[in-house]
Parts: C-alpha cells; structure tokens; sequence
C-alpha cells in the first residue's frame, strides 16, 4: 500500500464505478494512514453517490457534489503541496470542488463498501480505458486531464524504495 504525505506533491487518480445501482454503491477518496483497514471513521474522507452519503472526515457524513452513477468516473486530487492539504473530487472530468483543506499527514488511497455489494475500476495512471489493458507507459494516462501539476500514483513518479526487492523479505 502506498501512502502520501505532507510535502509529497500533487497526486491525483481516477475509480469508475461500475455498481449495479439500488443499494450497491462505493464510497472513492482517502482514508489517515492510521485508520486504514478500519471501519469509516473521522479520518475517512470518501465522494459518495448521492445526497448524505460522503464522509468528510470529523465532520461525518456530508452532503457533497452532484449524484454520480454507474459508470461514472470519479477523479480524485490530493494536493500535499507546501502547506497544503487539500482533497478535491471531479466527476467526468469536472471538479465537483474542495472537500477538505485539512487532511492527516498521511493518507492512503480508498474506495469503501458504503452499502450492498458495488464494484469499480481504479486507474492509478496506466490504463485510461479502465479494460485492464495498460499502454506500458511509465507515465500519467487517465481518461480525464488530471489537474495541473498532479502525478499520477505510479513508481516512475514515486520515490526509490529502502528496500529494493521487497519481495525477497
């Protein structure tokens, strides 16, 4: 699992979601490094598909952006620029605005089971049609024009790991 943090750039990526719609659909945002693995809690910050059901850290669940849908593809900007700590959503490719200017110091990336059984597609920045294929570009590929400045969640933007074959441990 990759986390980012403070001081680390701009860093954006892209969730499809590909719910069947009723009562199956997905939560897309961060989660504090600290609280991942648990249940949605103040240091959850996730886009849901309609009215009420984004959470929006210590605030709780919120009301905020337009309803997305199946389909849908939902982008998400962590800016951990200089003092920065800013999440900002778009949907299709239009920002739906800043939920947060204060995220935790570290935060990694999360789409969450808010109700039934959804399902989504992520794109880290090497596959903009979502079909599993990547281009074998190191570089950013996404569907939508990532905002000026972000990186896309790859290694060729990341830095150089302490260990270099993690797998041998």
């Amino acid at each position: 699992t990759i986390a980012l943090t403070a001081g680390s750039g701009k860093w954006y990526f892209e969730v499809r979601d590909n719910s069947t719609g009723g009562t199956d659909y997905n939560g897309i945002g961060v989660v504090d490094v600290t609280q991942a693995g648990n249940s949605i809690a103040s240091g959850t910050y996730l886009y849901g598909p309609a009215a009420s059901n984004s959470h929006n850290g210590a605030s709780g669940w919120v009301t905020f952006g337009s309803v997305f849908e199946s389909g849908d593809v939902i982008g998400v900007l962590v800016d951990y620029s200089d003092s920065t700590k800013s999440l900002t959503f778009y949907k299709e490719g239009s920002s739906e605005g800043t939920m947060t200017t204060s995220l935790p110091d570290s935060v990694q990336m999360c789409v969450c089971r808010v109700s039934g059984a959804p399902n989504c597609t992520a794109n880290f920045g090497a596959d903009p049609t979502f079909g599993g294929t990547e281009s074998g570009e190191l570089t950013s590929e996404f569907l939508f024009t990532p905002p000026t400045g972000a990186n896309a969640i790859s290694t060729a933007n990341l830095p150089t790991p302490t260990i270099a074959k993690g797998h041998e441990y």
